[in-house]
């Protein structure tokens, strides 16, 4: 009852001023891990159906909350990423007719790849014709990363 009251309650404020409310929401909610899941579920669940409702309005409040995505993005590993992940493949301006601009996520992604993590020279982006999202024009892309000393991991998306 209490998480329902919240929820409402968020929605209701992102309705009045979203650009403020969804600052708010990625630079306090996206910091503990707890907060991080339920702010991660509200987004998915309460959120993201009524998206068009906030972006077709304003374009550049779409831009702003996919760059809070990916910067988020940075923080966070496993369902977490995924979930993000989703939400940021369901936006308006990543849909398969918007090549460059998931062009440029793709490249923002490998770009913020933290280097002490990673050896950059081993990040690869390739296409896979049998994943279910794509963010390359006509395929699915698969982020190959392999950590110094450890085995190869694979974030589809």
């Amino acid at each position: 009852m209490e998480l329902n009251t919240v929820r409402q309650s968020l929605m209701t404020v992102i309705r009045l001023d979203s650009r403020s409310a969804l600052t708010m929401i990625f630079q306090g909610a996206m910091k503990t891990a707890e907060v991080r899941d339920k702010t991660i579920e509200f987004l998915v669940a309460d959120f993201l159906p009524y998206r068009d409702e906030f972006f077709s309005k304003n374009p550049a409040l779409e831009k702003q909350f996919s760059e809070e995505l990916v910067k988020a993005l940075d923080d966070v590993t496993g369902s977490a990423y995924t979930s993000l992940m989703s939400i940021l493949t369901a936006l308006r301006m990543y849909d398969r007719t918007q090549a460059k601009n998931r062009s440029e996520l793709v490249a923002s992604l490998v770009k913020s790849l933290p280097e002490n993590h990673f050896n950059v020279s081993y990040v690869n982006v390739v296409s896979s014709g049998s994943l279910p999202m794509s963010l390359t024009e006509g395929s699915s892309a698969v982020l190959v990363l392999q950590r110094r000393g450890r085995p190869k991991s694979y974030c589809t998306f």
